[in-house]
């Protein structure tokens, strides 16, 4: 009782207490809070000064061991972001917010990893530099008095707009306030339906899960804007669950005990691929398992109903297998079982060669699922027969130009979506890239490519934004269609 009591005295004689170069007001007291963060400094030919430097825990070679995936028992990745005790931001981040914390790192501080304000990397293997699959963000900092304050504006002027420098930059504006409904295509208000949760503050986030729970190469969020929610709370409501296919083979056997008689399951999602189970959900209310065909009165109690993410092959990515511990009376194969998962958004995409000077991504299916989580209208997909003069849309009815159709032939300097067999089909991605474009980019893809058509004199942007495109104007009309 007396060390409780000295250590609130001492608590109450001082306004704050100084951790990691962070001025931490300690509860009670009215001293302003300096929130700083660790020392965005960062030096990877030499050994970690953490907590004076950013930390990892490969710093010259970050491919060999990754922070954000595929956690180890004892893992050390965790203090790249956060902090137990001396934090400054929510969720235990080591800088005041998440934007802070992503660009912390990916803002060309730490030189071994994606830089997404420049586009670029330093090449593992020989130190060159390379472009960014997604584009960058560009962002630049007022000047005079405001040199802390990010310019949120695009420049679509060629680079005469005051204090910005970065001509026809176009972005995804993941600094601002921002809310996901605003986007192109999107609803335009902040109110749930079921083609999302709507109201979403747009930042890296809304995008990509830093915890890899999507399970993709690029970290992509696997509930972009809630849609997978949605999905859920609309089947529970419909009464219209999932019906499980019993597996008897192909079981990991560290997912089997020696004399239990649990059983294992696998279900199909919308689109008829076995579905993946979103990981961080399968412990909570989210889950409602059913002997029967629910509603049923017979529910399996969720602690005994436990997922495990199956790599995939071929046209199938990867999913999830359920295990249901044993019951009594045990389940059969004669037994119906059914429920209700809150299902992952699968984006199957490659990587080869990560961080090196020939690393390639390639995209096989879900992005323009994923594209239009936020971008409703714009998402074709779904619409059976869709042409260039079908009028389509949730939010407005309006003619789209179809995604997701077969393309014959590969058109330089875009980029699609690669079946297993190789046949190529139209995706977002194919004319947009995903962070930003500006001039320098359009340089260094198109002219410094030798992208046919293309010279430093004529990639400029007539009138209007860049609007994220791999080609500047409508170049990648004509790329294609070659009127």
């Amino acid at each position: 009782m007396k060390k409780i009591l000295f250590f609130v005295l001492l608590c109450t004689c001082f306004s704050f207490i100084a951790f990691n170069n962070v001025a931490v007001a300690v509860a009670g007291t009215t001293t302003p809070t300096t929130l700083i963060g660790t020392p965005k400094v960062f030096v990877s030919t030499a050994p970690t000064t953490f907590p004076d430097e950013i930390y990892l825990p490969n710093e010259q070679y970050p491919s060999q061991s990754p922070i954000h995936s595929d956690f180890s028992a004892n893992t050390n990745a965790c203090e790249s972001c956060h902090l137990a005790h001396t934090a400054v931001g929510p969720n235990l981040l080591q800088w005041p917010t998440n934007f802070d914390t992503c660009t912390a790192c990916h803002d060309g501080t730490v030189t071994t990893t994606y830089d997404v304000e420049s586009g670029t990397f330093l090449a593992e293997d020989n130190g060159s530099t390379q472009i960014c699959n997604g584009g960058l963000f560009g962002f630049e900092y007022a000047s005079g008095t405001n040199t802390n304050k990010l310019i949120s504006r695009d420049d679509n002027t060629g680079g005469t707009t005051t204090g910005q420098t970065s001509a026809y930059l176009s972005r995804h504006h993941v600094e601002s306030n921002l809310e996901d409904d605003a986007a192109p295509g999107g609803k335009g208000s902040a109110t749930p339906d079921q083609y999302g949760t709507w109201g979403n503050s747009f930042g890296c986030e809304e995008c990509h899960d830093p915890h890899g729970n999507g399970r993709n190469a690029r970290l992509l969020n696997p509930n972009p804007n809630g849609i997978e929610t949605e999905t859920y709370d609309l089947r529970v409501t419909a009464q219209n669950p999932y019906t499980l296919t019993l597996v008897t083979t192909g079981i990991p056997i560290q997912y089997i005990t020696t004399g239990d008689s649990a059983t294992f399951y696998t279900f199909t999602d919308d689109t008829g691929k076995l579905a993946r189970v979103l990981k961080d959900t399968i412990d909570w209310a989210n889950v409602r398992v059913y002997r029967g065909t629910s509603p049923s009165t017979v529910q399996i109690n969720s602690d005994n109903v436990h997922a495990y993410w199956m790599d995939g092959s071929g046209t199938q990515p990867g999913y999830s297998i359920i295990k249901i511990d044993q019951q009594s009376p045990a389940l059969t194969a004669s037994d119906t079982v059914t429920g209700y998962f809150v299902t992952a958004l699968v984006v199957d995409m490659d990587i080869t060669n990560y961080l090196q000077s020939n690393e390639t991504v390639t995209y096989r299916s879900g992005i323009n699922h994923f594209c239009g989580a936020c971008h409703t209208d714009f998402a074709t997909m779904p619409v059976s027969g869709t042409t260039n003069s079908t009028l389509t849309g949730v939010y407005s009815q309006q003619t789209h130009h179809p995604i997701g159709i077969v393309i014959t032939n590969p058109v330089p300097g875009l980029k699609f979506e690669v079946d297993p067999d190789g046949t190529l089909h139209l995706s977002c991605l194919s004319c947009h890239v995903a962070h930003g474009v500006n001039q320098t980019y359009w340089q260094e893809t198109l002219v410094d490519a030798g992208i046919p058509g293309f010279t430093s004199a004529n990639i400029y942007e007539t009138a209007g934004s860049s609007y994220l495109k791999r080609m500047p104007n409508m170049g990648v009309c004509e790329a294609c269609h070659q009127f």
